[in-house]
């Protein structure tokens, strides 16, 4: 929540695309909000395991798929994750 405020510095791209894209979205609905809630992660919780499943999924599926993990505005793709 603190990035897409612009309360913390985006100094990734990853973080500035989050940032960008939830402030293109809120300006197209102003009225909406939205909840952040901090899960302790690997942690045996329901929300979050799900989480990690459907995330382990797509990451096989990109994988087998030669297709890249994030395309940011430049087209910058996160290796790392591949």
């Amino acid at each position: 929540g603190e990035w897409a405020r612009g309360s913390w510095k985006t100094n990734k791209r990853a973080t500035a695309w989050f940032a960008k894209s939830i402030k293109d979205m809120m300006g197209k609905v102003p009225n909406a909000t939205i909840e952040y809630v901090w899960v302790k992660g690997h942690a045996d919780n329901k929300g979050n395991n799900a989480v990690d499943k459907v995330a382990s999924y797509d990451m096989h599926y990109v994988k087998a798929n030669n297709i890249p993990v994030v395309e940011l505005d430049d087209s910058v793709l996160l290796k790392e994750f591949v």
